[in-house]
């Protein structure tokens, strides 16, 4: 019988993540564990993230509509966490991965790691360094784009 392999829950913030990391992401993510849960999140109706439907497509990543609800306000970082949270009680994984390079989600990476869960997080060289230290591991999307 073969060694159990880590279960992962992937979060892409397609606002703050581009398309072209997305196999270099899975690719990564799967030398730990099996990436069963893939969701992206972003405004569809938003032209840049046009570029998505393709990769979203042949990676078997669920798409997550979340409209912007007033101009400067990023309600998706909002439903990230709380998806992120109900996992962490409702489904049995090891790890959480996000896939980001937007600090604000340090906080709910910390209440991860408190509940002893490993947490991956990758983003670009511009992650701030409080989001990158509070990963189990991160890795450089930059290092991975096709």
């Amino acid at each position: 019988m073969g060694e159990k392999r880590d279960l992962i829950a992937l979060f892409i913030d397609c606002d703050n993540i581009s398309h072209r990391a997305i196999e270099g992401i899975i690719k990564e993510l799967s030398r730990y564990g099996v990436v069963n849960i893939r969701q992206a999140y972003g405004n569809w109706s938003k032209e840049n993230l046009k570029n998505w439907e393709e990769k979203l497509l042949e990676y078997a990543i669920k798409p997550i509509q979340q409209f912007d609800y007033s101009k400067n306000k990023n309600a998706t970082d909002i439903l990230m966490t709380i998806d992120a949270i109900d996992m962490l009680h409702t489904k049995k994984l090891d790890a959480f991965a996000f896939a980001t390079s937007d600090s604000d989600f340090t906080p709910v990476v910390m209440r991860l790691q408190a509940e002893g869960i490993k947490v991956y997080g990758c983003g670009e060289k511009k992650t701030p360094k409080a989001l990158v230290a509070s990963c189990s591991q991160f890795v450089f999307t930059d290092n991975l784009l096709e």
